[in-house]
């Protein structure tokens, strides 16, 4: 319903592409950061046989002042390597005001001990291309926004930013996923890879 089709200008994921390749291939269960499951989340677990990753919503200012807000995939790794570069310039900052708070070092492993299966022996995956409507800019522009992915037997999941916050969008609801896929378009993870290499505005951060 949705094709992979060229795009003019794509404001692309902020993720490496490493982790889209091992999703596309080995993606093994997943889970809400905060929160029970449901359609708005603060962020969204998602494990592969090579590592674990989260989403969240990324936020890309355009250089004519729009925002956008791509999928952004983070290494749990990388996540715990920025908090903790970032404690000390903090607790600096903390001292310089007088303040007798002081913040620890993240825990090594703060992962949710559950995560769901993602129950399929075979599955595609697809980057969710929203399209954008904007009269100010010539050309058209979309923006990746999610990951879905179908299992053999017809299941879906769903995981993505959502258009009027910075929450995520987690779903396996087959009408509620229809629903956030209006006025997108999918794209294979080669086809993105290709595509984004020659039309990419660059995500902030990435």
């Amino acid at each position: 319903m949705w094709p992979s089709t060229h795009v003019n200008e794509i404001v692309s994921l902020i993720a490496p592409e490493a982790a889209l390749e091992w999703l596309s291939t080995d993606f093994l269960s997943f889970s809400p950061a905060e929160n029970d499951f449901e359609w708005l989340v603060g962020g969204v677990w998602l494990r592969t046989k090579f590592g674990v990753f989260l989403a969240t919503a990324g936020v890309t200012v355009l250089a004519d002042g729009q925002v956008v807000r791509p999928l952004e995939l983070q290494s749990s790794e990388d996540m715990l390597a920025q908090v903790a570069a970032e404690i000390p310039f903090i607790n600096d900052h903390l001292q310089e005001h007088a303040s007798s708070v002081m913040i620890e070092s993240p825990p090594l492993q703060f992962l949710p001990v559950v995560l769901k299966p993602w129950r399929a022996e075979t599955y595609t995956m697809h980057i969710v291309i929203r399209n954008w409507r904007c009269r100010a800019r010539a050309r058209a522009l979309q923006s990746a926004s999610a990951l879905l992915f179908t299992s053999g037997g017809g299941a879906r999941l769903l995981v993505g930013t959502d258009v009027a916050s910075l929450a995520m969008v987690l779903s396996e609801d087959l009408t509620l996923i229809e629903a956030y896929l209006d006025d997108c378009q999918l794209m294979s993870v080669a086809d993105y890879f290709s595509c984004n290499s020659a039309n990419a505005i660059p995500s902030n951060g990435s």
